[in-house]
């Protein structure tokens, strides 16, 4: 069994939902789930390797252990904190110890390992409280609550006082103070609050220079504030308190120094925080700050004058420290022009500080890396994923790439880049459609075609445009000469005009101004851009958009399903019901739109339908427990009618059937349940169920049937509820016989919502198959029997 081969999933939308290790590895929170991103060495790709869940609720926000490059925190809505250590086997990460005692969210944490044994924990909650845990060989010793009275603490950071060994917690709240904390006598002690910003302080970070520390400050008032933390003497501590009248004639008047006094081993030692420099150059809140990482060779440490911020406004801005004017400048700002999305939450820099990355609003990665041959940045590329629940997946019809449908209303489409090195590298290439309203469900016409439904009473067809076929063939490797000179007619992509939700064809500049798309400067303009690797998520946005070729009409209420027939001939859907009326099944001629039947045979919401093979039977499931099969009768008049069905009478399925499925010869069909059931029906005369169905632990919600067999037996995928996926294998002398399960790393973590295998790829015992969940993720599984 190979395991993952893809995995698609988006940032959570939170400033400190992200973080990238010394080693190169970027961690960050993934709906419940905290997920594990290498990127490539140069910056151009990298893969999603593993997702890891334990919480309940929202990861909110997670970060490495400073001083260990094996552990990593993570806070949630479920109000836990939890230690992840890395154990036996590569990338494998599993909770050490989860600490409760927060009343609401955890919305922001740092950890910092003392030694090989001791390890400080500090959380904020939106219950008001900030906490620090002290760790004695992962066993909690000590819990120390700290009140934020009715406010709270949205950035934690912790150091080392220079010169000493005492632990520094800097945070920063929304009393606009940044408040530190050191640890005296075991406890963490309020010895300074820096005031000055005028908002919500966002974003705190310190490093270490010389002998000194810089910590920098950021907030909604769009201003970042520098200070300078150093050692002090007891004559400049004494100094400090004196007027301007009270100075000795030889000190020159100085920038008030904030001053404070930590004791160790009962001997006093006396700091100072001076505000070195407030910078300007961002015009929206600004949410995060990040120093350059420190450079360590042996024993030579060396920190870069170097710090990244990020914003609303949609740009990161990377300040240096000019020696020469005493000044910090803003030397690179990068970030998105145009467009209608909001800007960015959290940055940060790579260990080496040659690419900074950016998180935003959508969950999406903004990734930039250094030129150094022509003294520039570059954007690079992550992957990325859906920031909503995905509904429904769908395979090309000839396995080369993947459709996805989310509530996050868009549909994207994922497919294998060709690396210059020959490996292949799944990425998002392309969002056929950006919807105003929640998409439920898709299926694929044809090569280039697709046919989804949303919660809205229609179901649209989309068609690729030339752009997309051009750079399919330079991004995937694929020969698609043929199909680029069929298409030499075909728009050269598609636009959303304002106000509106159909995408139109765009079949050049002026096409655009016709149908006059900007309303105003924010939305995006589409460029028929030339692509050869996996395209920016600014280019996905704009750039790659389906234009829309066909509108079906006639259901009463939001579509929840629909199936194309083998042939691509027929679409099958329905819509959500209450009613035997509204739960009619329609179906469409594919290339005219013309409605060509109304089948009846529900009374409830009609939860997924399948073609046979052959395509000469469809098979329905529903909320109301039973499953019909129609069948074509090719003889005059040629029309489909009812075959078989269950009642309520001799239906097995106590509750929802959510699933169903045909076996490769159409012999059998298997339909899962939320009863945890999982039946074999015969597809054939009186349609019986076969005996020793199975039973699982938990509800199935989803169900495959692999289109080739495994020694003589039919392999079986089914996806439960709690995110989990097993292998098993069928026939009618053993019946259900479990085959695998998927390890814990490769799994979803909320309710799998659709199994789909790779049509023509699945041969010489490689049965690769895609799924979804409510985890807002979409896999690829790479399974080899033997």
């Amino acid at each position: 069994m190979d395991g993952l081969e893809y995995l698609s999933a988006a940032c959570n939308r939170s400033p400190k939902s992200a973080d990238w290790s010394p080693t190169n590895y970027i961690i960050y929170g993934s709906c419940n789930g905290v997920a594990l991103c290498k990127p490539s060495d140069d910056f151009r790709g990298g893969r999603t390797i593993a997702s890891f869940a334990s919480h309940t609720g929202r990861v909110n926000c997670v970060k490495w252990v400073r001083n260990s490059e094996h552990e990593f925190v993570s806070g949630s809505v479920d109000k836990t904190v939890k230690l992840w250590k890395e154990t036996s086997g590569a990338h494998n990460f599993q909770v050490s110890i989860s600490l409760e005692g927060h009343q609401h969210a955890v919305i922001s944490l740092d950890a910092i390992r003392l030694d090989e044994s001791n390890l400080l924990i500090a959380s904020s909650s939106t219950d008001s409280t900030l906490r620090i845990w002290s760790l004695t060989d992962d066993k909690l010793t000590n819990c120390q609550s700290i009140s934020f009275g009715d406010g709270f603490a949205f950035d934690l950071c912790f150091h080392f006082l220079p010169q000493l060994q005492v632990p520094l917690l800097a945070a920063g709240g929304d009393d606009l103070f940044v408040h530190f904390f050191a640890q005296q006598g075991g406890e963490f002690v309020r010895v300074m609050k820096l005031p000055g910003h005028e908002d919500w302080i966002r974003g705190v970070d310190i490093c270490r220079t010389e002998n000194f520390l810089l910590i920098a400050s950021c907030s909604q008032d769009t201003f970042i504030r520098i200070w300078k933390l150093d050692a002090i003497s007891r004559e400049e501590f004494e100094i400090s308190k004196l007027s301007v009248h009270e100075l000795p004639a030889n000190r020159d008047i100085s920038l008030a120094s904030n001053d404070f006094t930590v004791i160790l081993n009962e001997e006093k030692f006396h700091f100072g925080i001076t505000l070195e420099s407030v910078l300007m150059a961002h015009e929206n809140w600004v949410y995060s700050v990040r120093w350059h990482p420190p450079r360590i060779h042996g024993d030579v440490y060396h920190q870069p004058l170097c710090l990244l911020s990020s914003s609303m406004d949609k740009t990161m801005v990377m300040w240096n420290y000019d020696a020469d004017c005493a000044l910090w400048v803003d030397k690179v700002t990068v970030g998105e022009v145009g467009g209608s999305t909001p800007g960015f939450f959290g940055c940060l820099f790579s260990p080496n500080g040659d690419a900074m990355l950016a998180h935003g609003f959508h969950g999406s990665f903004h990734l930039w890396r250094q030129n150094k041959a022509e003294s520039r940045w570059e954007t690079g590329f992550l992957t990325g994923g859906h920031f909503g629940s995905v509904d429904d997946i769908a395979w090309d019809v000839d396995g080369r790439f993947l459709y996805s449908a989310s509530v996050d209303q868009t549909t994207r489409l994922h497919a294998p880049w060709k690396r210059p090195d020959g490996q292949l590298e799944w990425h998002e290439i392309a969002r056929c459609q950006v919807h105003g309203y929640d998409v439920s469900c898709v299926a694929a016409v044809s090569r280039h075609s697709f046919v989804s439904g949303a919660d809205e009473k229609l179901i649209r067809v989309f068609s690729a445009p030339l752009s997309f076929l051009e750079n399919l063939g330079r991004i995937c490797g694929y020969d698609v000469e043929e199909e680029c000179k069929a298409a030499k007619d075909m728009p050269q992509g598609a636009s959303v005009p304002a106000l509106g939700l159909s995408n139109k064809a765009v079949y050049s500049e002026e096409d655009q101004d016709e149908l006059e798309t900007f309303a105003d400067d924010h939305v995006p303009r589409f460029v028929a851009a030339k692509l050869d690797r996996p395209p920016t998520e600014e280019d996905l946005m704009q750039n790659t958009l389906w234009p829309e070729i066909q509108k079906l009409y006639g259901h009463p209420y939001e579509i929840f399903t629909v199936a194309v027939s083998p042939d691509g001939k027929l679409i099958a859907s329905a819509c959500k019901a209450t009613k035997a009326e509204h739960a009619a099944i329609f179906l469409w001629d594919a290339e005219s739109g013309r409605k060509l039947a109304e089948m009846e045979s529900h009374s409830l919401t009609v939860t997924e339908l399948r073609f046979s093979h052959r395509g000469d039977r469809l098979l329905s499931v529903s909320r109301d427990r039973t499953w019909s099969v129609f069948r074509y009768q090719q003889q005059a008049p040629s029309e489909w009618s009812r075959e078989a069905r269950t009642d309520q009478t001799n239906a097995l399925h106590s509750r929802i059937i959510w699933s169903c499925a045909w076996m490769p010869d159409d012999q059998y069909f298997v339909t899962a349940s939320r009863d945890k059931k999982v039946f074999v029906w015969k597809a054939e005369n009186d349609y019986q169920a076969c005996p020793n169905p199975l039973s699982a632990v938990e509800a199935v919600t989803a169900v495959d049937v692999a289109p080739t067999r495994f020694k003589d037996r039919y392999v079986v995928v089914i996806g439960l509820e709690n995110g989990r996926i097993q292998l098993l294998t069928w026939n009618e002398q053993q019946w259900f016989v479990p085959l695998a399960t998927l390890p814990d790393r490769d799994n979803h973590h909320l309710t799998v919502k659709r199994i789909r295998f790779r049509p023509k790829h699945c041969e010489n015992g490689q049965l690769p198959f895609a799924t979804c969940s409510e985890d807002e993720s979409v896999r690829i599984v790479n399974v080899t029997l033997k």
